[in-house]
């Protein structure tokens, strides 16, 4: 009885163990990655070294470089007008002048400079798709998920029209909006202005929400944008602690209206309460800032639950991150599975089924979620089975050793 039941359980489990073991991820930058075709293994090599280089010791004093990769990436693919089916990722158009010195992509220019050699080094690579693989690649290096990636996005040779034209008039979102009343947290029309862009986009409420976990790596600097801090304590890491300081903010004190001197943002002090004095100088030492964006989509009740959702939940954060950030990428774009990259094709990586257009169901699947169905798998096989014969009137000795020949 147990001879055969101990060697079915241990079968199975040792299974479940070396799925779990061969399906962990590799490291960047050594190993096939399965979420990237190979044909970009070396770019993605460079861009890790280019980011490790920048900041060594992941210290404040130094360059956030993965930041403002990120940064780079959404204002060229958040331009996306989904009625028009216009603008988006798709065709490296911040690298013009005249689009990256444009108000709303300021600082953006070092990205540039730091990325834009590669085109020349390996042939076949295009601007487009290296922008949206930087990002990729810079989300991996701040400990967020991995995101399914394929090139095939084309270079424009000019700017298409609109584009930086029609930036002023809203193809970005804005952090702030003139007739906002900050001190009373009136924060309406900076409500309805995010609202209307990632509509636009076509982006959801849980969609626009899950985007915002990009806040919680690097920091907002007042030459860019106005604004000024980190948003959270672990501007390296893409945790979940931007959502908890939006969720939690009533325990941990309160807001408090400051100025940049630029700007007004908000700062999470002890004690802080209705109504603010905007006219305070920002404390550089709090590392907890907000924009009015961030305070105004915290309170709404539409994007509330989700803000309360990753503040308890990071897996689910760093799924939902994925999914909407693989949709912003890939907007107007298709892929080409012909591309090579200094003549190397795109080959099968570790997992086929991962290799696909769109964010589906395979290959939604991280290698944690896909480990832990196959360990489910089997402890089904090892209890259900029993059971299952126990149900058909035969004996759990008599059902594992008839199994053994054929049951």
């Amino acid at each position: 009885m147990f001879s055969s039941t101990a060697i079915i359980v241990v079968s199975v489990l040792l299974v479940c163990r070396l799925a779990h073991g061969r399906l962990q991820p590799p490291l960047y930058p050594n190993g096939m990655d399965p979420f990237i075709p190979a044909a970009f293994h070396p770019v993605v090599e460079e861009l890790w070294e280019i980011l490790v280089d920048s900041n060594p010791d992941q210290t404040l004093e130094k360059d956030n470089l993965a930041g403002a990769f990120i940064r780079h990436a959404w204002h060229s693919a958040g331009t996306w007008d989904e009625e028009k089916q216009l603008y988006g990722s798709n065709g490296g158009e911040i690298r013009f002048d005249s689009v990256v010195n444009h108000p709303s992509n300021s600082g953006l220019d070092r990205v540039l400079h730091k990325i834009d050699h590669l085109v020349e080094k390996f042939e076949g690579l295009t601007y487009a798709d290296l922008y949206m693989l930087a990002g990729n690649v810079a989300i991996s290096f701040v400990e967020g998920p991995r995101i399914h990636f394929c090139g095939g996005r084309r270079d424009e040779p000019l700017p298409r029209p609109g584009i930086p034209d029609d930036f002023p008039e809203g193809l970005l979102p804005a952090a702030a909006m003139e007739g906002d009343d900050l001190e009373n947290m009136s924060l309406q029309k900076i409500t309805d202005h995010v609202i209307e862009i990632f509509d636009r986009m076509g982006f959801d409420a849980g969609e626009t929400v899950a985007l915002l976990a990009a806040h919680s790596v690097g920091r907002m600097h007042t030459n860019n944008s106005g604004f000024e801090g980190t948003w959270d304590t672990t501007e390296f890491i893409m945790d979940n602690m931007y959502f908890t300081v939006l969720a939690d903010d009533a325990t941990l004190g309160g807001w408090e209206c400051v100025d940049t001197s630029r700007e007004k943002q908000y700062q999470l002090l002890a004690g802080a309460s209705l109504p603010l004095d905007c006219s305070q100088p920002m404390n550089p030492a709090n590392r907890f800032n907000m924009n009015p964006a961030d305070i105004a989509l915290s309170v709404q009740p539409e994007f509330q639950e989700f803000v309360q959702l990753y503040a308890n939940d990071q897996d689910q954060m760093h799924r939902d991150f994925a999914r909407a950030w693989h949709k912003l990428i890939m907007f107007g774009v298709t892929c080409d599975h012909n591309i090579k990259i200094n003549d190397i094709t795109l080959e099968k990586a570790l997992l086929p089924e991962v290799q696909c257009d769109a964010f589906d169901f395979p290959c939604s699947l991280g290698y944690q979620d896909i480990s832990l169905i196959a360990t489910i798998f089997g402890a089904v096989i090892v209890v259900g089975f029993p059971v299952f014969c126990f149900l058909k009137r035969a004996t759990i000795t008599k059902a594992f050793n008839g199994c053994l020949t054929g049951c």
